[in-house]
């Protein structure tokens, strides 16, 4: 499955729930699939930012919420971070 699926799956579990789907919720989403796996969310953001107007809270709460639509898993990487990864259903078969 194609990065633009699995985001476009994302996309449309959020919106059939009612959530907005925002520029910058469009962006976090298209990123994470690119990614795939997240081992520090501080330095995701800061990388995101770089080339999106993103805000820390934006990117924090959209991992957040897509870790509650079971969308993500999330795993503490340290007392300050957390670490997300596309929860396994939906990531490519190889």
């Amino acid at each position: 499955m194609g990065r633009k699926r699995l985001s476009q799956i994302i996309l449309t579990r959020l919106a059939d729930g009612g959530y907005v789907i925002s520029q910058q919720r469009r962006v976090l989403i298209e990123e994470v699939c690119k990614a795939q796996a997240i081992p520090d969310v501080e330095a995701f953001w800061i990388q995101l930012r770089s080339r999106h107007p993103i805000s820390w809270s934006t990117v924090y709460n959209g991992l957040k919420l897509l870790a509650q639509l079971g969308l993500l898993e999330r795993k503490a990487a340290g007392t300050r971070n957390q670490a997300y990864r596309l929860a396994p259903g939906l990531l490519p078969e190889v």
